[in-house]
């Protein structure tokens, strides 16, 4: 090498260098080895993600607030603009890390996107999934639309958590609330705390209702950190402490609920599974995305004992991935989760079922611990699934048969008795009618 005139010898390569050198790259042989092997025994992904960012769901403003600045972004329980952002922000940190499997093109027969029936889960799927599916070549012609429409489909039952069963599911919220499991959720407090909200809120706090709505109202003011709905002054005394008290009390409302809810996300969690190996080999899916809530993610977590979602908040925007396996024949699961924006993927552990979890264990594991969807929407409304648009033809079709049975017999009985009015108006007929009776009459002692 030549430099300003001087001819520099290049350094000569140490024995010590090149072996270091071999073995870093033997190391990166290794992990792409692994890596590859990984993903061709992947057969199927369940995406579980908590929405955005949002509003508060009940107390823009308590009772003895008063507005400053009135807030206009979004109303109460839907997306703020950073949620939305947040959202995509997921949908994206997806395609990258499952941009091979889950291919360019978004096909309706292979992706399946179910968001419960509040408007900001049914608004992060869209976005989420606008992230993961940009426009491909097929549909880049549509020179009016920059993004792929992916379609998104309505699970009410995702909704039918924690305290989100309140007005929907009428039967069983009486016999809950009335349980001592609900009625003792608040013992966990500090009866001079609850006293401190009422005083500061407006609120009375009677029931863990009450307390949801005035909690999550003040933990959601402070993940928002926004001038026009600002954290309360009255409440600094707590700030570092609503993050926490907010856990403990999804903690006690899902295992208050483990026999309903948290078992019917047991159901979930397994259905989706079973429902793809039961598919023929060339009608497979290969994944399903569940926009939802912080507490569908806490259900699961509580149900199978997965640390960190047995204790830990869950954040906006939080990732579950429920990885489907198939090594030499035989189906195992993977579970991994991504807390916030900036984690990658952890690897959690099934305590019972070790890593990676053998499906036929886990089934085994969770064999007395599923709810089918018909048992808790009986236990939850009264009255089991609505029937899909087959099913109501099919009802259609034999009331009408039905209702023309029942007008032909009707008809032939009219027909029937005015055939015998008619009979009876006739004098040759009557006389002879009344002659049976007084033979009939004449027959008897």
């Amino acid at each position: 090498m030549i430099t300003n005139g001087r001819t520099l010898s290049r350094p000569t390569p140490q024995p010590e260098d090149e072996m270091n050198f071999l073995r870093i790259l033997t190391v990166l042989n290794v992990l792409h080895d692994v890596f590859t092997q990984k993903r061709s025994t992947l057969q199927f992904v369940e995406f579980w993600f908590r929405h955005g960012e949002r509003t508060p769901t009940r107390y823009m403003y308590f009772p003895s607030d008063v507005p400053l600045v009135p807030y206009s972004e979004a109303e109460a329980g839907e997306l703020t603009n950073k949620g939305i952002q947040q959202a995509y922000q997921r949908g994206k940190f997806i395609r990258r890390n499952y941009d091979k499997f889950l291919g360019d093109t978004y096909h309706p027969s292979q992706i399946h996107v179910w968001a419960g029936d509040d408007n900001r889960t049914v608004i992060s799927a869209e976005v989420v999934l606008a992230a993961v599916y940009e426009m491909d070549n097929e549909h880049s012609k549509l020179e009016t639309l920059s993004w792929q429409p992916v379609a998104t489909h309505n699970d009410p039952t995702i909704d039918w958590v924690a305290m989100g069963i309140e007005g929907l599911c009428t039967v069983y919220e009486k016999t809950f609330y009335e349980s001592p499991e609900y009625q003792s959720i608040l013992d966990a407090f500090n009866p001079t705390f609850i006293e401190f909200l009422e005083n500061h809120t407006g609120v009375a706090i009677r029931s863990p209702i009450d307390f949801d709505h005035v909690t999550d109202a003040l933990e959601t003011k402070l993940m928002m950190n926004n001038f026009e709905l600002p954290f309360p002054k009255w409440a600094e005394p707590i700030r570092l402490n609503i993050t926490n008290i907010r856990s403990i009390f999804h903690q006690r409302i899902a295992d208050a609920q483990r026999n309903t809810v948290g078992m019917y996300h047991s159901e979930l969690f397994m259905s989706y599974i079973e429902d793809h190996i039961s598919r023929p080999s060339r009608k497979k899916n290969r994944a399903v995305f569940i926009s939802g809530h912080d507490v569908n993610l806490i259900a699961i977590g509580r149900q199978l004992n997965i640390a960190p979602l047995t204790t830990a908040i869950v954040p906006y925007a939080a990732l579950l991935v429920v990885e489907l396996h198939k090594i030499n024949g035989s189906y195992f699961i993977e579970i991994w989760y991504a807390s916030s924006l900036d984690d990658q993927l952890e690897q959690l552990t099934i305590p019972e079922c070790g890593n990676p979890c053998s499906l036929g264990i886990l089934r085994n594991i969770l064999k007395d611990e599923r709810l089918s969807r018909v048992d808790w929407e009986l236990k939850c409304r009264g009255f089991g699934p609505q029937m899909g648009s087959d099913s109501i033809v099919i009802a259609l079709i034999l009331l009408i048969v039905t209702f023309f049975i029942a007008t032909v017999m009707l008809l032939y009985r009219t027909l029937s008795y005015r055939k015998q009015l008619k009979d009876l108006k006739d004098p040759e007929r009557r006389r002879l009618l009344l002659d049976n009776v007084d033979t009939l009459d004449n027959s008897y002692p």
